[in-house]
C-alpha cells in the first residue's frame, strides 16, 4: 500500500545541520524518550577510531539510553562481537546532538538515530551511511513507518472538527508543546503540517512566534505528552511509541485523527499519576523508520558486510530481546532489513507535505 510520507525542507535541514555542528541545539533527542544513563554503558564522546582495531562503539540517542532497553542493547553488542570478533561498547547520550557528532566524527562506529539526525550526519560526512532498519517481516520497507501526532484534550477537540475531519487552523494563539527542535516526529513532521496550514516558509517561523502564544520543549516525547495531560499546554506533538506502551484506545481507531487514548492504570513514570486521563488525536502522519547507520571511515568493508549480514539474519530476528510483542524492543512481527541511503530521499526533497 502506498503511503504519503513527510517531506522535509532544505532550509529546515540546513538550520538543523548548523545546530548540530555548533552544539547549540535544545537538549533532547530525535524521536526519543528517557535520558537516563544506565550502568552498563559509557558516555560519549570518543576520539576517532582506527578501522579494524579496538572496540566497536554503538551510540544511542537518549530514548534508547535508558535502563528499559538494557537487554536489547546487550543483544546488539553480542551480534557485533560475533560478527566481527572485536569487543563491542555501548555509548549513551543525554542529547541527540552529541550522538550525531559521535557518528559524524568517527568517535563511534554505529548509531541508532532518527531520520533527521541521519540526514544531518550524512550531509556533514557522506561516509555515514544507513545500513538497516526495523520493518515488518512480511511486508518489509513498504510498511516501515511509525506515527507523529498532534493532540489535544478531548474536551477541546470540537474546536478543531471540520466535517468528518479536523483542521489545524485553531492552533493560532495556542500554547504548544513539542519534543525538541531536532526531533523528526516531535517537531519537524508536525511542524511541517502547521507550516503548510498557515502558509509559512519553514518551521523556523514557528520558533519565531508566527503561530503560537508560547512553545514548550519537553525534551522527550513522554514529557511533551504529560504537558498536555497536566494542562500546561493546549496542544502537543509526540510519536506513537509512548501511547502504545502506556495508553489504551478507548474511542476511534489507533493512529487516526479522532482516536482517544487513555492512560492505563499502573502506567509507569511519567504517567504514573495520570491514570484515566485522556488525549485526542487531531493529526497523524506516518514517518520513515529510524535507521541504524555505519561510519565507513572507521569500519572496514568486510566488517560492514559481516555486520549487515548478522543484523538482518534469522538469528537476530528470533532474539526476543529485540523482537517480541511483550518484552522486545520491536514487535514480534518485525525484523531488521537492509536500507539504502536513497530510501530517505523523501525527507531530503524540497517542498512536499503531509
Amino acid at each position: 500500500m502506498f503511503k504519503k510520507f513527510w517531506l522535509g525542507s532544505f532550509t529546515t535541514l540546513a538550520a538543523l545541520a548548523m545546530i548540530a555542528c555548533n552544539g547549540n541545539g535544545d537538549s533532547g533527542n530525535d524521536d526519543n524518550g528517557s535520558g537516563d544513563t544506565p550502568s552498563d554503558t559509557t558516555d560519549a564522546a570518543g576520539d576517532e577510531q582506527t578501522p579494524g582495531e579496538g572496540d566497536i562503539r554503538i551510540v544511542f540517542y537518549p530514548n534508547e539510553s535508558g535502563p528499559e532497553l538494557a537487554d536489547a542493547r546487550e543483544a546488539l553488542i553480542e551480534i557485533i562481537e560475533d560478527a566481527t570478533g572485536r569487543p563491542g561498547e555501548i555509548v549513551t547520550t543525554t542529547d541527540s546532538n552529541i550522538a550525531i557528532g559521535e557518528i559524524e566524527n568517527g568517535g563511534s562506529h554505529i548509531a541508532y538515530m532518527g531520520a533527521i539526525g541521519y540526514i544531518i550526519a550524512n550531509e556533514n560526512n557522506p561516509s555515514v551511511q544507513s545500513a538497516f532498519t526495523n520493518a515488518s517481516a512480511e511486508v518489509g520497507l513498504d510498511d516501515a513507518s511509525y506515527y507523529s501526532f498532534i493532540a489535544v484534550r478531548p474536551e477541546d477537540a470540537a474546536e478543531y472538527e471540520e466535517g468528518d475531519d479536523y483542521t489545524l487552523a485553531p492552533l493560532e494563539g495556542k500554547h504548544m508543546a513539542f519534543v525538541t527542535n531536532t526531533s523528526a516526529s516531535g517537531f519537524q513532521v508536525p511542524g511541517d503540517a502547521i507550516v503548510q496550514e498557515f502558509g509559512l516558509e519553514s518551521t523556523e517561523d514557528l520558533l519565531d512566534g508566527a503561530v503560537f502564544e508560547s512553545i514548550e520543549f519537553g525534551g522527550t516525547h513522554a514529557v511533551s505528552t504529560t504537558h498536555l495531560l497536566e494542562g500546561n499546554v493546549e496542544v502537543a506533538a509526540f510519536f506513537d511509541a509512548d501511547l502504545n506502551e502506556y495508553f489504551t484506545v478507548v474511542e476511534g481507531e489507533a493512529n487516526t485523527p479522532g482516536a482517544i487514548y487513555e492512560v492505563n492504570e499502573g502506567a509507569s513514570a511519567p504517567f504514573d499519576n495520570l491514570a484515566g486521563e485522556q488525549i485526542q488525536i487531531i493529526h497523524a502522519t506516518p514517518v520513515l523508520n529510524a535507521p541504524f547507520v555505519f561510519n565507513h571511515d572507521v569500519l572496514t568493508d568486510d566488517e560492514v558486510e559481516a555486520l549487515v549480514e548478522a543484523f538482518t539474519s534469522d538469528e537476530a530476528a528470533n532474539d526476543p530481546r529485540l523482537f517480541d510483542d511483550e518484552n522486545g524492543w520491536f514487535g514480534g512481527d518485525q525484523r531488521f532489513v537492509p536500507v539504502e541511503d536513497s530510501w530517505y530521499d523523501p525527507i531530503r526533497e524540497l517542498g512536499g507535505g503531509n
